[in-house]
């Protein structure tokens, strides 16, 4: 499914494609240094950490776990995340 949605060519896009999605804000407004501790305020911290989680393990093959993920502050943080793991 992901795989449709996400057409972006890089992670870093990508991951920025799917903050959007999972916060409702629009996908030009979110850059690397973007704020996920006051950007998910739109969503249920809880739902977007899990959602990310789920998409970073199925879509990037990452094995990560959501207390890493959930302590990440920017979209760059969840780049190294994917990044450090896909070595």
């Amino acid at each position: 499914m992901l795989q449709a949605e996400l057409t972006e060519t890089t992670t870093e896009d990508k991951v920025r494609r799917l903050v959007s999605f999972f916060t409702s804000t629009p996908y030009e407004d979110i850059g690397l240094d973007f704020d996920l501790t006051s950007g998910i305020d739109k969503a249920d911290p809880d739902y977007f950490f899990t959602m990310m989680t789920d998409a970073i393990n199925m879509h990037f093959g990452v094995a990560a776990e959501q207390d890493q993920v959930s302590e990440s502050k920017t979209v760059q943080d969840l780049v190294d995340i994917i990044n450090s793991n896909n070595v």
